[in-house]
């Protein structure tokens, strides 16, 4: 027998499969990890089938070594997904590989601290009957800590483990076959996790719920687009879905935005279902986030919760996987492969006749479009429940503000409505979407910036710490006495971040209890969590942040939403600028007045810009019809497509060569096909240098996806080899830097 062996190697000069020699009396299946030699070294690899024939001759085949995991580590439908990763982002089948399993897996750390745990193996009728039997005739407790143990485990479905009970009445138990034992592994990452509140009733059903519930309950489409507006009860869909799906005896994926949403998510799922749910994020340890990983593959837990990389989460018999707030770019990777989570989800969908729903109240340009088209059955839920109604949205002129004598952040209005809330105890948001204290620091003799050593861009200043910050590589400087280029005494802070809004709104309101949620306030451990439960329980009274608290919050005493530095969005160089601008007012609109009235300010300089109005409308419609015009008649995506072939290296005259010769190859190999072509544009990458990394790019304009020209590119950036160059394929890029 023998072993075709994926080895963990992410070079393209050996991505292929390898054949060894099964030793007489090793079991081995596919999807098993395995040591093997390789040259003089022994690596690991993973076993992508078995066979009784092989070509390589027996003088050159060499044995698996051993095998690492009793468990296969990869299903076939694991093989699958990496194989169309591999193909479409011409990445090695290691790398792929790589994304579907936890990093704890490789060089041998796989190894979890686990525990016995005891649950009970009687209900119903005959958990009655095992208690009768500890009765007394008059109904007294013959056996008073067999009865105590019998119910602290019905309180515990999930099982108590067993050095938390007494050991003679367990080792009773067991013997009357009332309990029984399993092997768990421990973790104290369930005990930080959002407690939840008491256990909900099912709620009521408005119409539109009920509607949309029983198409996708019911209907043998398999793709749905849920275009529900906020607080139009999208999540109560996505629980009674997967509750179909849970009493049916399949699997489900829930997929949020942001980690910061994952706790207020796991507190819906919590309170509605009794189920052991699983999270997978970054900000787990490599050691935790192997234990979900392992829970999942063992059947433990059949719910998963998670940012992007949940969708790779290892369920067996998958019966729906939901894309919340669909629209977001974080659903796609920047790291090579630059997938998108909707793209595996189709995948996994199709694979395993799963349903998939993306749900919405911006849906993007690309999903309603194809919604339209019936790839996807568009299920629209345009109300919000108990009849309540969208909150009114107050375009802030800040030129009419400047020439009345207000040059700071807060506007007249904003203030006025901050002031009410706080009188009345309600809560406030308000966004701006630039972390740190000011953006720039720069020198006004020279109009030069602070630059970070290791990329091409400007530092940005945190007060709170006296120190300059790259918010790309995370490098770190104390901040200049003078300007490092001229040498002149004095720097200007240009541009306000979260920091000097924070600053400003203690200084107005001293009073206020203020919470901020950035990426600086949010790097600790289990900070997101914290937060939500902070904010949720009334401890604080105003939220700022960055767009992560546009994204999906309910917090039910929140009236006043305010985004503030709408321009700095709106005129970005970035075709889905004004997109960006619609769906982030329009979500940080959605928090406010979700259990009454509400009101919503957006502060601006452009307040004739057609997605300000839309937004300020509510009315997703308009939005799509202006914006889709003008993206066809540029062939912009959805209607268009971009490649970015990027080339990046430690030594900037490699990777600018490399980048030469792949234009010229290109150019040659597109000679048939330049109709396809709209513009091809070789330079340096708009952020230079990036990490000590050196990068230039290509990219390429096409008229339409999957164009012949399309094909003969990427295949050309498959085929590419440069020494000490890192080749890069990103179709439809999220960012052009």
């Amino acid at each position: 027998m023998y072993a075709r062996v994926i080895v963990d190697i992410a070079h393209p000069d050996v991505d292929r499969v390898f054949d060894y020699l099964v030793p007489e009396g090793m079991e081995l299946e596919a999807g098993c990890r395995v040591a093997v030699p390789f040259g003089r070294q022994k690596k690991e690899g993973l076993i992508v089938s078995l066979s009784e024939t092989t070509e390589v001759p027996a003088g050159k085949l060499r044995p698996v070594l051993r095998r690492l995991d009793a468990m296969p580590a990869l299903r076939p439908e694991d093989f699958r997904i990496a194989e169309y990763l591999a193909a479409t982002y011409h990445t090695t089948m290691a790398q792929a590989l790589r994304l579907l399993l936890p990093s704890r897996l490789r060089g041998g750390r796989s190894t979890i601290r686990t525990e016995n745990f005891v649950e009970l193996a009687v209900h119903g009728s005959e958990y009655e009957q095992a208690v009768g039997t500890l009765l007394k005739k008059d109904g007294s407790p013959r056996y008073p800590k067999q009865l105590e143990v019998l119910e602290r485990l019905r309180l515990a479905p999930r099982g108590i483990r067993l050095a938390d009970l007494p050991a003679s009445s367990v080792k009773t138990l067991l013997k009357k076959k009332y309990v029984r034992m399993r092997e768990d592994t421990v973790s104290k990452l369930l005990e930080r996790r959002a407690a939840p509140a008491a256990p909900e009733k099912p709620r009521e059903l408005s119409g539109e719920q009920k509607a949309t519930l029983y198409t996708i309950l019911h209907s043998d489409r398999q793709k749905f687009l849920l275009h529900g507006v906020t607080g139009s009860g999208k999540t109560e869909v996505y629980i009674r879905i997967i509750r179909s799906m849970l009493e049916q005896g399949r699997t489900a994926i829930l997929l949020v935005p942001e980690i910061s949403l994952t706790p207020q998510t796991y507190d819906y799922i919590r309170r509605r279902l009794d189920v052991d749910v699983a999270l997978f994020h970054s900000r787990l340890t490599d050691a935790e986030r192997y234990e979900q990983w392992l829970r999942v593959r063992r059947g433990l837990s059949p719910v998963v919760i998670g940012p992007r990389s949940a969708v790779f989460a290892p369920l067996d018999n998958l019966g729906v996987i939901i894309l919340d707030e669909e629209h977001e770019s974080s659903y796609k990777s920047d790291r090579y492969p630059c997938y998108t989570a909707r793209e595996i989800a189709e995948l996994r969908c199709t694979l395993s006749g799963a349903a998939l729903i993306a749900g919405s109240a911006t849906p993007s340009l690309r999903t309603y479009k194809e919604a339209l088209e019936g790839k996807y059955t568009l299920l629209e839920m345009p109300h919000r429940l108990f009849g309540l109604p969208l909150p009114p949205v107050e375009i802030v002129d800040m030129r009419e503000e400047y020439r009345a004598g207000n040059s700071g952040i807060i506007s007249a209005a904003l203030d006025e409505a901050v002031r009410g809330a706080l009188a009345r105890r309600e809560q406030i948001m308000i966004m701006l979407n630039r972390r740190g204290y000011s953006s720039v620091m720069m020198c006004p003799s020279c109009g030069e910036a602070v630059q970070c050593d290791s990329c091409d861009v400007a530092m940005t200043y945190h007060k709170s710490e006296g120190m300059l910050k790259c918010h790309y590589c995370g490098a770190r400087k104390e901040l200049p006495a003078v300007c490092p280029g001229c040498g002149a005494a004095r720097l200007t802070r240009l541009g306000v971040g979260t920091q000097q809004l924070e600053e400003e709104l203690r200084h107005l309101y001293p009073q206020a209890r203020i919470l901020r949620m950035d990426t600086d306030t949010m790097s600790g451990r289990d900070a997101h969590l914290r937060a939500y439960e902070q904010f949720r329980d009334g401890e604080a009274d105003i939220l700022i942040g960055t767009q992560m608290i546009a994204k999906g919050f309910d917090f039910e005493h929140v009236t006043v939403a305010a985004i503030l530095g709408v321009d700095a969005m709106l005129h970005m160089p970035d075709f889905r600028s004004a997109e960006r601008t619609f769906d982030q007012i329009t979500q940080l609109a959605g928090r406010a007045g979700r259990q009454g009235e509400g009101r919503v300010l957006v502060q601006t300089y452009s307040p004739g810009n057609y997605a300000v109005q839309a937004a300020a409308r509510h009315d997703y419609t308009a939005f799509f019809e202006e914006e889709s015009a003008y993206r066809r008649s540029m062939f912009l995506p959805p209607y268009g497509s971009y490649l970015l072939i990027r080339f990046q290296s430690a030594r900037q005259e490699d990777a600018a060569l490399a980048a030469r010769d792949f234009l010229g190859r290109m150019r040659t190999a597109l000679a048939g096909e330049l109709d396809d072509i709209i513009k091809v544009r070789a330079s340096e990458s708009p952020i230079r240098r990036l990490k000590e990394q050196y990068r230039y790019q290509i990219l390429v304009h096409l008229r339409s996806e999957g164009t012949p020209a399309a094909g003969t590119v990427l295949d050309l950036a498959g085929q590419a080899r440069y020494p000490n160059v890192l080749v890069g394929v990103d179709i439809d890029p999220a960012s052009m830097s």
